[in-house]
């Protein structure tokens, strides 16, 4: 019992109902007819995580929500196999995010990589970075957050200052102006290597401060990012109660 109060204590009512529906389903799983009440529950939670998430885009009419499969996307090139499905960003974690980032942002760009439909991109709008980047490589997503980034600053009454670039990571060049780069683990395995190693070049050709935050939990992939030799620390972060899953958040720092 016991447990029970110390885990809702910690991650909230969602991320408790996600733990007790993972140890019923282990040990029921071959139960005749169990199976069509785990997709009940999975829908439940689901569900309940979508309406906890709409404020925000209620507030400036966009559409950054939703969980949208890959095999639902256009996307040309192999990069496909190693990269994630669309999940937005939670507000309030990013918010927390960037309180530990401590820098001048007037002074950085920022570049959201895999930005899907642009939602951490509106959220940066919010802190003065010199110049705001998504790169998103599936045409579909890149063609909504066109349609947000024009439905916040018609709320906003302001240009948010936000390129949006439909292209694969790997190709895309990155500026020679201090950086703040943000992965929401958009991709890992031989994907994010190419990236980390067009990361490495840019900062080996033109040293500056480069701020890279990695928000996810796939281990390889931050053994990856460690292989950068940045400064890397990782940030306790208070967990949004509205979310099923929780995430690490480790930040890596360039050499000065």
């Amino acid at each position: 019992m016991l447990n029970h109060i110390d885990s809702f204590l910690k991650n909230g009512p969602m991320v408790t109902a996600w733990n007790a529906r993972n140890r019923l389903r282990s040990r029921y799983s071959k139960v005749p007819g169990s199976m069509p009440v785990f997709w009940f529950i999975d829908k439940a939670l689901y569900f309940t995580e979508l309406c906890f998430d709409r404020p925000f885009d209620w507030r400036f009419r966009t559409d950054t929500g939703g969980f949208i499969p890959l095999k639902d996307l256009t996307i040309k090139g192999r990069n496909i196999e190693e990269c994630h499905w669309y999940q937005p960003m939670s507000v309030t974690v990013f918010k927390r995010i960037m309180d530990h980032v401590d820098i001048d942002f007037s002074e950085f760009e920022f570049i959201d990589f895999g930005s899907g439909k642009g939602r951490v991109l509106l959220l940066a709008a919010g802190y003065g970075f010199k110049k705001i980047i998504g790169v998103e490589f599936a045409q579909e997503l890149h063609n909504i957050a066109v349609k947000n980034l024009a439905a916040y600053e018609s709320v906003t009454k302001k240009p948010a200052g936000i390129e949006l670039v439909c292209e694969d990571a790997v190709k895309f060049p990155l500026p020679d102006s201090p950086l703040v780069l943000f992965f929401y683990s958009p991709f890992e395995g031989s994907v994010l290597e190419q990236v980390i190693s067009n990361i490495r070049e840019s900062h080996m050709l033109n040293p500056r401060k480069i701020v890279l935050i990695f928000h996810g939990r796939n281990a390889h992939s931050i053994a990856l990012l460690e292989s950068l030799n940045f400064q890397s620390r990782e940030i306790e972060i208070v967990a949004d109660w509205s979310r099923i899953e929780h995430q690490r958040t480790i930040v890596f720092t360039s050499p000065e």
